[in-house]
């Protein structure tokens, strides 16, 4: 009999320090779960002598990879891989997204960046991945997979026009452990002793209840072009790592290090078109009359609101505050993906990439996460 994936589970939880374990697991669903251990099994290199078929095979190391996609839920634990994926996070206690003051302290802000005083830092994770057994099969059956010693390489999101806000996070560790049932006895415990319910999965068609933020529009800074009618958008935090050759010590099958080369944010646009304005002024720099090619590219700041049906209880803002993140930048590069197509008895629609830059004031890009947890970032 075949084994349900259903019954799998997806953790996470963040070390003090490499080499150290979690203190505290968190278990979040997942839609699909590919992060695993990588068996670098090669074919034995073809020789002279012999017959010309392989003749061999050698195994030339191991490492952990991958990740999982998520319907992301705000009220707790997916903030620790949004501090997992940029590094920093600054929280205010007692207050809204918008700046309003929650006497009753029940709904908080965090506010999560990279660390401008040390570009390349992540904190070290550890992941878990549980394969069941078939019905009528023996405990030890359960197949566990901790990784620890890891890294967040990726962090993206996928904005439909109706539907889920779905999540999709990458990682690359450097050790793992392969347990045999390894809930019996207890021997994977999880902070939350049960899931976060769906409720607070943000929804693309959402808007909150004051009518003050709504999803589906994607602002881009300058008046001209604030809220764009978005068909469909993806938004990436990406984490490069050092060249897996250049990370091998001889005589270690396991990588030494996984040192963060380079960052960025990127987000990619499909418009409806409606006007050529904002086509316009990214060619030729101008909103209207025609206009000759600008060797200067458009840049301007993002801002964008992922919100859930979900509401925070007790608050004293005089407003119903529900459970969200925005997505800020103020400085973004936007660039055409392909020219505007034609095609027969279809809208036309402009598709645009926009990559994040550094602010002049050294900073980039921020992700704040509204919900009433106290705090995030302790290993």
């Amino acid at each position: 009999m075949g084994v349900t994936a259903r019954t799998g589970l997806f953790g996470f939880g963040q070390q003090a320090s490499e080499a150290a374990d979690p203190a505290k697991w968190y278990k979040h669903k997942a839609a699909a779960i590919d992060l695993a251990i990588v068996d670098d099994t090669q074919v034995f290199p073809a020789e002279i002598g012999g017959v010309p078929v392989p003749n061999g095979m050698f195994k030339a190391g191991v490492t952990a990879g991958g990740g999982a996609t998520l319907y992301p839920r705000l009220e707790d634990s997916f903030g620790h891989l949004l501090f997992a994926a940029l590094g920093k996070v600054v929280t205010t206690a007692g207050e809204n997204l918008l700046g309003t003051t929650d006497t009753n302290a029940k709904v908080n802000t965090h506010v999560f960046s990279m660390d401008y005083s040390q570009w390349s830092y992540l904190p070290w994770m550890g992941f878990r991945k549980i394969i069941d057994k078939a019905p009528g099969s023996a405990d030890t059956d359960i197949i566990g997979e901790e990784f620890t010693d890891g890294k967040v390489l990726g962090l993206s999101f996928t904005l439909p026009n109706q539907g889920l806000i779905t999540c999709r996070v990458d990682a690359l560790c450097k050790e793992y452990d392969m347990v045999e049932d390894p809930e019996g006895a207890g021997a994977w415990a999880f902070e939350n002793a049960t899931y976060e319910d769906y409720t607070s999965v943000p929804l693309a068609t959402f808007k909150d209840a004051n009518a003050s933020i709504i999803n589906g529009t994607i602002d881009v800074g300058s008046t001209t072009f604030a809220e764009l009618p978005i068909i469909a958008a993806s938004f990436q935090i990406a984490n490069a790592p050092e060249q897996d050759q250049l990370e091998r010590i001889y005589g270690d099958p396991w990588r030494d290090e996984i040192t963060v080369v380079a960052r960025s944010m990127q987000v990619m646009l499909t418009v409806k078109w409606k006007d050529p304005k904002l086509y316009q002024k990214i060619i030729t720099g101008a909103t209207s009359g025609g206009g000759e090619w600008s060797p200067q590219p458009f840049v301007d700041s993002l801002t964008f609101d992922v919100i859930s049906p979900k509401v925070i209880t007790g608050t004293s803002t005089g407003k119903t505050e529900q459970y969200m993140f925005r997505v800020n930048a103020n400085k973004v590069g936007f660039a055409p993906r392909g020219g505007v197509q034609l095609a027969g008895n279809q809208s036309v629609m402009l598709q645009l990439v926009g990559t994040v830059l550094e602010d002049d004031s050294g900073e980039y890009g921020t992700i704040t996460l509204q919900n009433d947890v106290a705090s995030y970032g302790a290993g």
